[in-house]
């Protein structure tokens, strides 16, 4: 999010903060948005037909991902979402990068970025091979959304 170019494809802009940086810090935002909560956010993204991605690392003990996943789960709630992908370990043959669950036949999705923190810059490349699978549709395989087979413990991309 350093760079510019990446900030304009993704269309991020600064809400109460005047400049981007690789860890930000409470202190440097308004009170006022300590609040803000992204339910409302990511529930009109859900009702627009767009799939959702919300992830976390899971070293980063100031902002637990812990609260990320209970957003998730309350968002699917208020959606009408179900469970459609358990709780199950993701990345590539032989390495777990990290865990990820999915409601709604792939239209949300928690996922979670092992030995990373709450922005999981910690770990670039995990990050971008969970980006790239969420981009192109691979979170939730179709075969297990259709009942043809369980899901795996291990999900490759």
């Amino acid at each position: 999010m350093l760079l510019k170019d990446v900030q304009n494809a993704l269309h991020a802009g600064l809400f109460g903060k005047k400049s981007w940086s690789s860890c930000t810090f409470l202190d440097d935002y308004d009170p006022h948005d300590y609040e803000i909560s992204m339910i409302s956010n990511l529930g009109t993204l859900l009702k627009a037909g767009l799939r959702v991605l919300a992830y976390s690392g899971d070293l980063y003990f100031d902002l637990p991902f812990t609260g990320t996943q209970s957003m998730v789960k309350k968002l699917a709630e208020d959606s009408g979402l179900n469970l459609t992908l358990p709780h199950r370990s993701w990345g590539k043959p032989y390495q777990t990068d990290g865990w990820i669950e999915g409601y709604g036949d792939g239209m949300l999705s928690f996922a979670l970025i092992k030995g990373s923190g709450h922005a999981a810059n910690f770990q670039p490349k995990r990050s971008l091979v969970l980006l790239e699978a969420f981009l192109e549709g691979k979170l939730l395989l179709k075969a297990f959304l259709e009942g043809k087979q369980a899901p795996p413990k291990l999900i490759y991309f």
